[in-house]
């Protein structure tokens, strides 16, 4: 048991405390010499000498008034106003999307577009240009980009899809590119030669994709995971820029998206800045941003649009919403939107048109589907309004409505007065009484109506 009087000195060992096996000696079990110590299982410990207590606190005191020579500097410390502050003439390194000098995870379950969005970063840090056409570039500078699961021609191709849209010259960006197969962030080779290209290119944006191909080990243990962390935060402070990971989810999101990352749970706690890419039931993609020194924002609608060879992100939904309705019911003014088309609407588009929350918008959709007053084919398909139902044929070739959600008063009065004579707007009084006709003889042929009047 370990106690807290005395520790265990080995021959050739700095101090060991009581209870701690010392490092065995292969002798044989059945001989032990009768003037040697040795533990219960007959192992001997040799020249063991016990130091009390308080003869150890004396010689501590005594290396740390000079004395004896210490083997242990004294940790550096200084007051918070000797520090000097932080030489950055901007907070951001994207506004409001990446922090300067910041590390951090760009996370999303496969294929919602984590290396499209770390590509129209890396363009628009490159460029000066916005990302996603929204967020606005504090400081462009170089970018330097190892992409594992893309082939150097792939990424090219993605590249310039993005610079195309942009009207940006491909030939003019200071973008590089790591095009080796491999980048082992836990082996000494690759770090040396991380940090040369590094020193050779200062860039301000490094982006790793995936984290699952920079180490050998295992991602649930929070050893490996912090050493790895470690040294990316250490390139981040030496070379003064931005480190960007991309990293799978796990299904199980929660309220808090970054308890969802695939791994230790250091990776969450690890980033200044970051982002998670979600895809809804109905297939929606949002954004999440995540900042350590800022205010979180989101979740934002995104699009991954592509035509005619290009592709990119544009923001449908700037993530500032609100949660009160307005005077004027969603469900009427949802069927103003779809009235006012005239076509099928996706959903994520009327979202954008009325600016509300995606949970509110099904919700009341799906009870306007309900009720009958609009429809869509399949989830593919846009919202439209839907049609009003036939109406049912008099024996007499009239028409009446089969009491849909349109048919009103006023119109069952108008066919009404229309199949027994009277003119449309007739009073009360003046219409045909039963077992009488306009003209005075016979009772009219009886009518079958719709069902609902």
């Amino acid at each position: 048991m370990k106690s807290s009087h005395s520790e265990v000195v080995g021959e050739g060992s700095g101090p060991l405390e009581e209870g701690v096996v010392a490092p065995k000696i292969n002798e044989p079990r059945s001989q032990p010499p009768t003037n040697q110590p040795s533990d219960q299982s007959g192992t001997l410990i040799r020249n063991v000498t016990v130091i009390p207590h308080t003869q150890r606190s004396a010689e501590r005191s005594e290396d740390s008034s000079g004395g004896a020579a210490s083997s242990f500097a004294s940790l550096p410390c200084s007051r918070v106003a000797d520090i000097p502050p932080r030489q950055l003439t901007n907070r951001w390194l994207i506004d409001k999307l990446w922090s300067a000098n910041g590390v951090g995870i760009l996370g999303g379950t496969p294929k919602t577009g984590k290396t499209w969005l770390a590509l129209d970063m890396a363009v628009s840090v490159a460029s000066g240009t916005p990302a996603m056409q929204r967020f606005a570039v504090a400081e462009p500078g170089p970018v330097l980009i190892f992409a594992a699961e893309d082939d150097p021609s792939s990424l090219r191709e993605r590249i310039e899809g993005i610079c195309r849209h942009r009207n940006v010259d491909l030939q003019t960006l200071p973008l590089h590119v790591i095009t080796s197969a491999a980048l082992r962030l836990d082996e000494d080779g690759d770090r040396f030669g991380l940090e040369r290209l590094l020193t050779t290119l200062r860039p301000k944006l490094l982006i790793l994709d995936p984290l699952v191909r920079l180490h050998g080990g295992d991602e649930n243990y929070a050893g490996h995971i912090a050493r790895l962390l470690g040294y990316l935060r250490g390139l981040q402070r030496r070379f003064e820029l931005a480190v960007l990971v991309t990293h799978h989810v796990s299904k199980r999101a929660g309220n808090q998206p970054g308890n969802s990352l695939r791994g230790s749970s250091d990776l969450h706690a690890w980033g200044d800045s970051n982002i998670y890419l979600r895809r809804d039931k109905e297939g929606v993609l949002t954004m999440a941003l995540e900042h350590r020194s800022a205010e979180s924002r989101g979740p934002f609608v995104l699009s991954l649009v592509s035509q005619e060879g290009e592709a990119h992100f544009e923001v449908l939904d700037d993530g500032e919403v609100a949660d009160v309705l307005p005077a004027l019911p969603l469900g009427e003014r949802v069927q103003q939107e779809l009235r006012a088309h005239g076509a099928p609407l996706a959903q994520w588009k009327l979202r954008k048109r009325l600016r509300v929350r995606n949970q509110i918008l099904t919700d009341t959709l799906r009870a306007l589907e309900r009720d009958g007053k609009v429809r869509r084919e399949s989830r593919s398909e846009g919202w439209e309004i839907a049609k009003a139902p036939l109406p049912a044929v008099g024996v007499n070739g009239t028409t009446v409505p089969r009491g849909g959600v349109d048919a009103g008063t006023e119109q069952r009065e108008r066919l009404y007065s229309e199949a027994n004579g009277a003119p449309p707007g007739a009073a009360a009084e003046d219409r045909p009484q039963s077992g009488e006709s306009s003209s005075g003889g016979a009772p009219p042929t009886s009518t079958r109506w719709g069902t609902g009047l």
